[in-house]
């Protein structure tokens, strides 16, 4: 999957309609029912075994954070993460994953990063309900923060198909 360009999905990620109807399908998710304003209450989580973020702007992926998490617990930290390329050599893909706020990984170079990538694997697919992914936030570089701007994100299983994906929105002067 390294390299390969993820196509953001139509779909929503949640779905505010006023309820949802029960499925007789087993594997089906459970039904919810809301007002009008209200936010949904159950989170139906997807499996997955990999999260990976792509440039589509060409500018590198710099991340000072990625947490996904499984039962309300950040499974990330420390888990194998792997990048395109690396900035300057200590920017590496790890460092996403460290549980550590002062660092950040930064896939690609300052010049075209075309097609920079940041994957974490899991090995096992696990229940995802949540990815968030933390952006750098820079004092010397006006650009800085652009550098997560418009990023497609996809989750994989353990077959390698996209189980969802969707893009970042614009990022610049967004820490």
């Amino acid at each position: 999957h390294r390299g390969q360009f993820i196509a953001p999905s139509a779909a929503p990620l949640v779905s505010r309609s006023p309820s949802v109807a029960p499925s007789a399908a087993p594997s089906a998710a459970p039904s919810v029912s809301l007002s009008p304003s209200a936010a949904p209450t159950v989170v139906c989580p997807l499996m997955a075994a990999k999260v990976k973020v792509q440039s589509l702007t060409g500018l590198p992926i710099e991340m000072r954070e990625v947490r996904v998490y499984s039962s309300d617990v950040n499974v990330a930290i420390g888990k194998n993460a792997t990048q395109s390329s690396d900035l300057d050599g200590s920017r590496v893909a790890s460092k996403a994953v460290d549980g550590k706020w002062g660092s950040w990984s930064s896939a690609g170079t300052d010049t075209c990063s075309a097609n920079a990538w940041w994957e974490l694997d899991f090995v096992e697919p696990l229940p995802v309900e949540k990815v968030i992914l933390v952006n750098r936030k820079c004092n010397d570089d006006a650009n800085c923060s652009c550098k997560l701007s418009h990023a497609a994100v996809g989750l994989f299983d353990d077959q390698g198909k996209v189980v969802k994906s969707f893009t970042t929105k614009d990022t610049c002067g967004k820490g």
